[in-house]
């Protein structure tokens, strides 16, 4: 049964659509789409893909950032300095010193 919530939204996005046939247009296409079992897969790849690539790309940043951070310290920089400069947390930086 649906709720007052749901028809409430149905009843919206039908007139959305009604609206402008260009979203409809998007509606339907995207509606198929989501039936094509191989698109959905080829989507979920694609999407885990972007997700490991750019979740790589931050880790070796932190990793640059943290190797200048220990550089700065142990030429003796002040972790308000490091942390203007690398743009780390002041925990990681306070972690960082010897």
């Amino acid at each position: 049964m649906e709720t007052t919530i749901e028809k409430t939204n149905e009843e919206t996005l039908q007139e959305i659509l009604q609206m402008d046939s260009a979203i409809k247009s998007a509606h339907e296409k995207m509606m198929a789409l989501s039936q094509d079992k191989e698109f959905l897969r080829e989507y979920h790849l694609r999407e885990t893909a972007i997700s490991n690539w750019n979740n790589g790309f931050n880790t070796g940043i932190e990793k640059k950032q943290i190797e200048i951070a220990e550089s700065l310290l142990r030429k003796g920089m002040s972790a308000e300095f490091i942390n203007e400069t690398t743009g780390l947390d002041m925990k990681i930086i306070k972690k960082l010193r010897p």
